[in-house]
């Protein structure tokens, strides 16, 4: 017998069944009262007073069986019982468990598509300045270009320059670069 069966089995006594069978039906205060007597042959008085004897002997040996049949089976039920509570109180926790997890993916699906979001704009973004730097630059090389053109067509037509001074092969290196850049 387990030990939750024995501790089980001593929260119950003989007094609890007493007490069961009393709510029932009311028993007389002697056990002896309530043994049916057999019919008696002939005249042996003393053989009836043995026999009387061993038949009450023999109940109590059955009722004491009985009650110890009784209080096994009882702390066995008790077992049953106390497994299945806790079996439910596992089948709870696991199900909290899988609610938090669900939740917890749900939390972190969220981040991920706030971060996705972010990242997106951050792109977007860039990809902007990056324009913007490219037609300033744009900006900034055609006008150093006009710049230079101005410049050339006033030396140009100033009578008294020297044109020898002139880097021509400076200026169409530098008028390539900037024709490839422009196309870049």
């Amino acid at each position: 017998m387990s030990r939750k069966a024995s501790k089980s089995a001593s929260k119950f006594s003989v007094t609890d069944l007493d007490n069961v069978r009393s709510s029932k039906k009311k028993l007389p205060a002697s056990p002896t009262a309530s043994i049916p007597k057999a019919p008696s042959k002939g005249r042996g008085g003393k053989k009836r007073k043995a026999s009387e004897a061993e038949d009450l002997q023999g109940l109590y040996l059955i009722r004491h069986q009985f009650l110890e049949y009784f209080n096994n089976k009882f702390a066995e039920i008790e077992d049953y019982v106390g497994n299945v509570e806790e079996q439910d109180r596992k089948i709870a926790d696991l199900q909290q468990v899988a609610l938090l997890k669900d939740l917890k993916i749900a939390d972190l699906q969220k981040d991920l598509q706030n971060a996705k979001n972010e990242t997106a704009k951050v792109l977007i973004n860039a990809d902007y300045e990056k324009h913007e730097i490219t037609q300033d630059a744009k900006v900034s090389t055609a006008i150093a270009m006009y710049k230079t053109k101005l410049q050339m067509a006033l030396e140009a037509q100033d009578p008294d320059f020297d044109r020898s001074t002139w880097d021509v092969e400076g200026w169409k290196a530098r008028q390539a670069e900037l024709d490839d850049e422009e196309e870049a």
